[in-house]
């Protein structure tokens, strides 16, 4: 056991292994190619854009991949991006979406790198990509009764590969050093280093969040994740009436539900606590493992308005798992199906929230809106726009938040037992929300 390894300019310089690769290669190579991991692979242009074949590309980077008719899935550890296939290849080249070349996907060789924080160069005729040396920072372990988890934290998303069930034993791929081991077994590999845990009772799940793989074993009880995203943030304040800030006032309501919806020991989740703005990337992606994601805006004037995708059919989640499940075994289909919403699960949940606003003599409007901060959800989503002339006010704003801790309980089918109080001393309850 070790808590440290060669450090990655030492032992695993990905860059200049490929590019070793690349420059022993013989005259039978194209006039471009492409040195990928330990690979290396033809290299076609839509207009001016490089272009890889996408299977051979994920698996010499270690990539999750699957591809599907409408476009490709490709995820780093709890990544996941989604490359729409283009109607041309001139379309592909001049917008980075996904090239359907004599009938198999290919990826724009920049689009990947910029999606997962690859090494991208170019030498020449000669284009390079790599993944960027991970380094372990920490590993946290849990245990109850039934449920024992061990988490494992990087400086980046990283893949982790399931390499033997007995004993226990995972590829950290690109990971090349340890601030710390947790006591367990860590030995260098040419993909990067190899952990192997003590025997444990029944199966292993892994699964992954931001930066984090966590490995899990034991008696695990089903708890609905809701994800609240609180509009704009930091820099962007969004607008402002009298004093009062969008971003305040979008805090204050989720921190206002969260503590509701925590009081019935649900799984809840912000994309912002403080005064920062999470791009809209990272904000959707929050969505996707989420039974239910309900993003909070404001507008002038007194409207509320609860607005759905438009069109679930080009929901990249939605889409990738409702392919998925009549094709998955029964054991795997009821957890695959907690994240994979039934078609009219966003319109349920608007339904719920505008009732229960209107329960408290606040008239709701419903929409549609191809908002991307949606795009990404697998269970129910709805995008929340609030009048300021009603969130300008704590009474209002807990009367507001009340009705969606409410409306979120009823679609969950929880048990609301008596009216749902939101907590008047919650953060940010002054009277100009900051």
């Amino acid at each position: 056991m070790f808590g440290k390894v060669d450090k990655p300019s030492r032992r695993w310089p990905l860059l200049a292994l490929a590019l070793v690769l690349l420059f022993n290669l013989t005259g039978a190579q194209s006039l471009y190619s492409l040195a990928v991991g330990n690979r290396t692979v033809a290299v076609a242009f839509a207009g001016n854009a490089p272009y890889g074949p996408a299977e051979p590309m994920a698996q010499a980077l270690g990539l999750g991949f699957v591809a599907y008719r409408t476009g490709v899935y490709v995820s780093l550890g709890g990544r996941v991006e989604w490359f729409p296939y283009a109607n041309s290849a001139a379309e592909a080249g001049s917008t980075g979406k996904a090239w359907r070349r004599e009938g198999e996907p290919w990826l724009p060789v920049r689009g990947l790198a910029s999606a997962f924080g690859l090494e991208y160069r170019q030498v020449g005729s000669i284009y390079v990509l790599g993944l960027r040396p991970a380094r372990l920072l920490a590993v946290r372990k849990s245990s109850s009764d039934a449920l024992s988890r061990v988490v494992l934290r990087f400086d980046r998303d990283v893949q982790v590969r399931l390499l033997s069930a007995t004993p226990p034993t995972f590829a950290l791929i690109g990971v090349v050093e340890a601030g710390e081991n947790g006591g367990y077994e860590l030995s260098p590999a040419g993909y990067g280093l190899r952990l192997t845990l003590p025997p444990v009772p029944g199966p292993l799940r892994l699964f992954y969040s931001a930066n984090e793989a966590v490995l899990e074993w034991g008696e695990r009880k089903f708890n609905p994740r809701v994800v609240l995203d609180p509009g704009h943030g930091g820099a962007d304040a969004g607008i402002a009436v009298g004093g009062v800030r969008e971003k305040d006032v979008t805090l204050n309501l989720a921190q206002r539900v969260a503590e509701g919806l925590k009081a019935r020991n649900l799984d809840v989740r912000l994309t912002r606590s403080d005064d920062r703005n999470p791009t809209l990337p990272e904000r959707a992606r929050q969505a996707t493992f989420a039974q239910v994601f309900v993003s909070l805006h404001a507008a002038s004037g007194k409207n509320l308005v609860a607005y759905t995708y438009p069109d679930e059919r080009g929901l990249a989640f939605l889409d990738k798992g409702r392919q998925l499940l009549p094709k998955t075994p029964a054991p795997r289909r009821e957890v695959l199906g907690r994240f994979v919403a039934e078609p009219d699960a966003s319109a349920r949940l608007s339904k719920e929230i505008a009732g229960a606003l209107a329960n408290r003599a606040l008239v709701p409007l419903e929409a549609q809106g191809p908002y991307f901060v949606l795009s990404q959800a697998g269970g129910a989503a709805v995008l929340l726009e609030v009048g300021m002339d009603e969130a300008a006010s704590p009474e209002r704003r807990k009367q507001i938040a009340e009705a969606l801790t409410e409306a979120i309980l009823r679609y969950l089918d929880v048990p609301l037992e008596e009216p749902v109080p939101a907590n008047p001393t919650a953060p940010g309850g002054g009277g100009n929300s900051r």
